[in-house]
């Protein structure tokens, strides 16, 4: 099971019997798995936002400790990818979340819904690996390893470039031209 398919099963569970009876109402469905995929995508895209800001911590924590007992050539690099990824939280969290108006141009259909969906659900994958590089950040810093901890502070910088274009092709997503779900 893919995480798409996971996070709409951990919804469907959650209904209330009232919930899965108003489902075979006509046209109420597709209204109600439309909002749900949005929904689901919105904790998506929170708890995203949470696994970011454990990172900004362990950085926050490791520009500490080099600004107290390591060189101070480099703490500006450490503190620009603390605000790049204080602004990529930010993005992700207030990203548009695939819902459309009667009135709009472009429909929001439930196969963008879908794809939108999948293309969150990456995203906690990429997010996972960005916390892994930031706890190994924080373990060198704590050693006192500051030529290693740089080395990894510029990997870092490269995997949040990543993400960084993968947020950028979010609309896309939600406008149906990138029919791939964010997959690279």
């Amino acid at each position: 099971m893919n995480n798409e398919q996971r996070y709409i099963q951990k919804g469907i569970d959650d209904r209330s019997l009232l919930e899965h009876i108003s489902m075979f109402i006509p046209g109420y469905r597709g209204y109600r798995e439309r909002n749900h995929r949005r929904d689901m995508d919105q904790l998506i895209r929170k708890n995203v936002f949470s696994i970011m800001k454990l990172c900004i911590k362990d950085l926050e924590w490791s520009y500490r400790e080099t600004v107290n007992n390591g060189p101070s050539t480099r703490t500006d690099d450490i503190n620009r990818i603390i605000m790049k990824t204080d602004k990529l939280s930010q993005q992700i969290y207030h990203a548009k979340y695939g819902y459309s108006a009667i009135w709009q141009t472009v429909k929001v259909g439930e196969g963008e819904l879908s794809d939108l969906l999948r293309f969150d659900a990456n995203l906690i994958d990429q997010a996972n690996k960005i916390k892994g590089a930031t706890a190994n950040i924080r373990e060198i810093t704590h050693k006192h390893e500051f030529p290693s901890m740089f080395e990894a502070i510029d990997q870092l910088e490269i995997d949040i470039d990543e993400i960084v274009e993968l947020i950028s092709r979010r609309d896309e997503v939600i406008m149906g031209l990138d029919r791939d779900g964010g997959n690279q």
